[in-house]
């Protein structure tokens, strides 16, 4: 097995890449909600602190189905993967956690615009009628932890 160092250096500017997303922001609506049209995973953690987001009673069948409450598992997986750098053979625990994250951070960008406006409107009008966009932050994002898994995989890097 070939030395990890390239490939560290690479995931860990990849993973603090993806864990600058949490404040930037990852989805724009047209019309303010909350005095906000662009929302970042903190912006929306802060919301749902406050009680102003989660309609407990209309999300509780999808709660945990629901991209949008993915999304903060996708950030903690990207935070394992970080101290997992720190471990002297990383390699299977990223290949885990990049399969694992990128299968939700790939179903988060596939479904989260349908959950965020459940989540903000509690129906899918905005979302019919454009009003709901992703951010370069969702994208970038999205595509943090299935990059994890290739480095993870892929050893040529390293020569």
């Amino acid at each position: 097995m070939k030395p990890f160092k390239t490939r560290r250096r690479l995931a860990f500017v990849i993973l603090v890449l993806g864990l600058w997303t949490f404040f930037e922001p990852l989805v724009t609506f047209s019309k303010p909600i909350y005095g906000r049209t662009q929302w970042s995973a903190w912006n929306i953690v802060s919301q749902l602190r406050d009680g102003r987001l989660l309609h407990l009673p209309d999300m509780l069948p999808d709660l945990f189905l629901n991209s949008v409450f993915l999304i903060p598992w996708s950030y903690l997986l990207m935070l394992l993967a970080l101290l997992a750098l720190c471990l002297p053979r990383p390699q299977k625990v990223l290949r885990a956690i990049g399969g694992i994250g990128g299968i939700i951070s790939l179903e988060n960008l596939w479904w989260a615009h349908f959950d965020f406006s459940m989540l903000f409107f509690k129906s899918v009008d905005m979302l019919e009628k454009g009003g709901i966009r992703y951010a370069l932050a969702m994208y970038v994002y999205a595509a943090v932890l299935p990059a994890i898994l290739c480095i993870s995989i892929n050893e040529s890097l390293d020569s």
